[in-house]
């Protein structure tokens, strides 16, 4: 077994209004970085809609113990002429986005069912050339 004396009068805070602790924070990032035990870089994390920020793990109050999960969208080029729905997008590269958990079962598609009362938007792509993708708002998120 294992005890510990915790005194929860203290409140310890790495902002401004603790300049005490946020330096000795600040200090041991410091050492740790110069021990190369700090890595920085890009890496995956989980997403929250609702907060409009990154959340960890502990910060739901759902969903502990998943992931973010590798979401492969498969773009489909609407070939000219377009349909009568689509005839105000004529001459741009205009593409149909499927999304899917598992891209191997993509080889070979060709085809592409949209359902009939789903609401879709146009939606142009800042990486892609002003590429257009039809979706929905959920899947352009």
């Amino acid at each position: 077994s294992m005890g510990s004396g915790i005194d929860w009068r203290r409140s310890f805070i790495t902002t401004d209004k603790n300049p005490y602790y946020d330096a000795f924070v600040r200090w041991q990032f410091e050492k740790l970085l110069a021990a190369d035990k700090v890595k920085f870089g890009k890496r995956h994390t989980v997403f929250s809609p609702f907060d409009g920020q990154p959340c960890m793990d502990h910060e739901r109050a759902d969903g502990e113990g998943v992931g973010p999960q590798e979401y492969t969208l498969v773009k489909m080029q609407v070939q000219e002429p377009f349909p009568t729905a689509l005839a105000a997008l004529a001459g741009h590269h205009v593409y149909l986005v499927a999304g899917t958990l598992r891209p191997e079962t993509m080889y070979g598609q060709t085809n592409c069912w949209v359902l009939p009362e789903g609401r879709y938007g146009a939606y142009e792509s800042r990486l892609n050339n002003g590429e257009l993708y039809i979706c929905t708002g959920r899947c352009a998120r």
